[in-house]
């Protein structure tokens, strides 16, 4: 099932949006509800790191996670993905394009906060 949390790494707080090992039915539910939690903190604040091990996407999940990025963007101060392979690894390079964001992937959730919080 994917949700959010927050964690302190490094004394920043870093938003994590897990849809690791989830459906696109989960993910749909999920876009809103976690849009609503980045959409309440100040413009360019958010730290996030997106989590998408092992979650099965369709087509209408791969156009919900494009337009999930695009509300987000004014909110991100910085964002990572982890997990982002094969299929997901091209809607990444999609929604880069779409949202002309500097989203980085990383192979583990330590390495991408310790990006994350090294942004200034």
């Amino acid at each position: 099932m994917a949700n959010s949390q927050v964690t302190v790494h490094r004394d920043k707080q870093i938003l994590i949006a897990d849809f690791s090992h989830s459906k696109p039915e989960e993910q749909l539910v999920a876009f809103p509800e976690i849009q609503q939690e980045i959409s309440a903190r100040p413009p360019k604040s958010v730290l996030l790191l997106t989590d998408v091990t092992g979650a099965v996407y369709n087509g209408e999940s791969a156009r919900g996670i494009k337009e999930w990025a695009s509300k987000n963007t004014p909110f991100i101060k910085a964002s990572a993905v982890v997990g982002a392979t094969g299929f997901l690894a091209t809607i990444l390079a999609g929604i880069r394009l779409f949202t002309g964001r500097d989203i980085r992937a990383f192979g583990t959730r330590e390495e991408a906060m310790e990006w994350l919080v090294s942004v200034e």
